[in-house]
């Protein structure tokens, strides 16, 4: 018999280019799957843990964490305006509802700012204003609704710190507050362009400024684009780069400014923007659509969460979360909150909102699909058995294949106790021309999948 062989190598490798492109280690039809709990070892989404409840009102559009530690984890900003808190022993708290002003994904940002230990504050933006929360709770006093007033309406206002400063985008100029004075337009860009992005440069001492050429600055019809690096000690721009598309959304990871545009995610590589990799479900992308897990790089792509990083061979590409339904509401935003676990947030088609935690230290083992790489053969094979080395010892399961229709074929009947240390299935007898593994709900920690099989003389 012959064999072919899934296993960490595999997993490492992360998802191919196409369901029937083997050019990476397994086919991008997977999703909701946990490589990072044991890199090297295929396991499943965690169970998705609700964190809104019924305290949540309207959609979040962005969400921030904290970083005074103090107790309070994270801050959500949702489409009614209404801001909460999810502490460290996840009570989740409605603070306040702010109703001066207009609340919109993409537009909307919220950032968390302590230019002096132990006096933390909250920005929020909208169409035409900044809003300044004190405290950490969001509680200890009324917000003020006017920090700052007069911003240019139908722009996105970005917001970024550097240093001891917090930097706000309105059209060309980026203002600037240092804890206690505020300089308008403490950075002035040349006329007719409009900032989509601001970020702290790998350094730590500049800030990178993304910005569009369209005369509507629009949110859907890209254009093109440049990037100023903003020295803020001299207080103007000393660089600018000519690129052919606007940036919609950016995220520093692991010293990498990671971008996106159109459908595309890429990376700002010193002297322009570098392609990685296209979005299939998504519009534009945001930032608040852009997230980590520690060292990973994750971005929404519909209802799915895509994750690019190193799992042993280099940075790769796979999914690693969804919303509950296929028919649910694209992802509004993510957050890291720490201790790997990651909320997504979004509205599911009955309007029903929602926060959703996964805790990527554990597994599931009723989410996701992973599915393998395509094999081809030359002519027909007979499949004989399959085994599989697994932690789980017991729980139902079925040993299944896609067929060149993507239709899921059963292999033989449900097996309904499994083995302690892998499973066996001998005589199964499948003939076909291509193989492709499907691992649904079943075992958990898979370490290597092993196909037998012969080829039928003709």
């Amino acid at each position: 018999m012959r064999l072919l062989n899934i296993g960490r190598d595999n997993f490492i490798r992360g998802e191919s280019s196409a369901n029937d492109v083997a050019d990476g280690g397994f086919s991008p039809l997977s999703y909701d799957l946990n490589l990072i709990r044991v890199r090297g070892v295929l396991n499943f989404a965690p169970t998705r843990t609700d964190r809104g409840g019924v305290t949540l009102t309207d959609v979040p559009l962005a969400a921030t964490f904290d970083r005074t530690l103090s107790g309070q984890d994270a801050y959500y900003l949702d489409s009614g305006g209404a801001f909460y808190t999810l502490a460290s022993d996840n009570t989740f708290t409605k603070r306040q509802t702010i109703t001066a002003g207009t609340f919109v994904i993409g537009t909307s940002e919220i950032l968390q700012y302590e230019a002096v230990v132990g006096s933390p504050f909250l920005f929020a933006t909208t169409e035409t204003k900044i809003i300044r929360f004190t405290g950490s709770t969001l509680a200890a006093a009324a917000p003020d609704t006017d920090f700052w007033t007069g911003l240019t309406t139908g722009v996105r206002h970005p917001m970024e710190m550097v240093e001891a400063n917090i930097y706000f985008g309105d059209m060309n100029l980026i203002h600037a507050w240092d804890g206690t004075t505020s300089t308008s337009a403490y950075v002035t860009l040349p006329p007719g362009v409009n900032i989509t992005s601001l970020r702290k440069h790998p350094d730590g001492q500049h800030l990178i400024a993304f910005c569009g050429m369209g005369q509507n600055y629009s949110h859907t019809r890209n254009t093109l684009g440049r990037i100023y690096i903003v020295d803020t000690v001299i207080k103007d721009w000393i660089r600018e780069i000519d690129i052919e598309v606007q940036v919609e959304g950016s995220r520093l990871v692991g010293g990498v400014v990671y971008v996106t545009y159109g459908n595309n995610v890429g990376y700002f590589n010193g002297n322009g923007i570098s392609f990685l990799k296209k979005l299939v479900d998504s519009a534009t992308t945001y930032s608040h659509n852009m997230g980590n897990l520690e060292d990973i790089l994750l971005v929404r792509d519909g209802r799915h969460v895509r994750a690019f990083g190193d799992l042993g061979a280099g940075k790769v590409w796979w999914r690693c979360a969804s919303t509950a339904a296929s028919t649910d509401g694209d992802i509004n935003c993510l957050l890291y909150r720490g201790d790997n676990k990651l909320t997504i947030c979004y509205q599911d088609t009955g309007g029903s909102d929602y926060i959703k935690e996964l805790d990527y230290d554990g597994a599931g083992v009723a989410t996701g699909i992973f599915y393998a790489n395509r094999e081809v053969f030359p002519s027909e094979v007979m499949i004989r058995k399959i085994e599989i080395d697994h932690d789980k010892n017991s729980g139902t399961y079925a040993l299944t294949h896609n067929d060149w229709e993507d239709t899921v074929v059963t292999l033989s009947e449900t097996i309904t106790t499994l083995a302690t240390q892998g499973i066996t299935k001998r005589n199964i007898n499948y003939k076909t021309d291509n193989f492709q593994w499907r691992q649904g709900q079943g075992p958990g920690e898979i370490r290597n999948i092993r196909i037998y099989y012969d080829p039928i003389k003709q």
